[in-house]
């Protein structure tokens, strides 16, 4: 009788063991989770590189203008860059073009300015920075950037290469996958170190 007693609280050892051994794979999860969200919205492009600390263009940006206003700027073929547009912070709603911008390619030919697909946002004191287009270039060479007036003084509108991040729906995924490995994790550890602690009383009584 004293052998199979033993033996049930061997397995229960073991079972356990595997209870702390999940919960500390679904920990491992929820942080690798929470780094990879971390950078992504670090590389992301709401990243604070596209306006700098006083408020004009960081070194992400390929050119930028004042609005109204027209630049010249060497893009590369295939490939896809955001135009943003800056200004000092107010109350009520962001700014926005008094009219549409433009950007002739090199053959001469208009290149669409399409929605931004997404809400890309950062402010760095006074200043914040949205994308209003997104665009994906079929030639390389000079392409005109013209831009309308914008309902804010001191506005101005840069373009920078489109660095790929998480969207919307992909983060939504991540954060709860994140939460629910850490749940599981919590609850796993919990479970795992009670059933641990009884099983070695009982060996105790034993």
């Amino acid at each position: 009788m004293g052998f199979v007693l033993r033996a049930v609280r061997a397995l229960e050892v073991v079972h356990a063991l595997r209870t702390l051994a999940l919960g500390a794979l679904a920990g491992l999860v929820s942080v690798g989770v929470c780094v990879a969200l971390a950078v992504g919205a670090a590389g992301s492009p709401e990243s604070p590189s596209v306006i700098s600390p006083t408020g004009g263009p960081a070194g992400a940006v390929l050119a930028s203008v004042g609005a109204p206003g027209t630049t010249t700027v060497t893009l590369d073929a295939g490939a896809t860059y955001h135009v943003h547009l800056a200004a000092p912070v107010t109350a009520g709603l962001p700014p926005r073009f008094d009219g549409d911008a433009t950007l002739v390619a090199p053959s001469g030919a208009a290149v669409e300015l399409a929605p931004p697909g997404g809400t890309y946002r950062s402010r760095v004191l006074g200043w914040e920075e949205r994308v209003v287009a997104l665009v994906t270039t079929s030639e390389a060479g000079t392409y005109t950037l013209t831009v309308p007036p914008v309902d804010a003084p001191g506005a101005w509108v840069g373009i920078a290469p489109h660095h790929p991040g998480a969207g919307p729906a992909l983060q939504m995924v991540l954060q709860f996958v994140a939460m629910a490995a850490g749940l599981i994790a919590v609850a796993c550890l919990l479970s795992g170190g009670l059933a641990l602690r009884n099983a070695f009383r009982s060996r105790d009584v034993l």
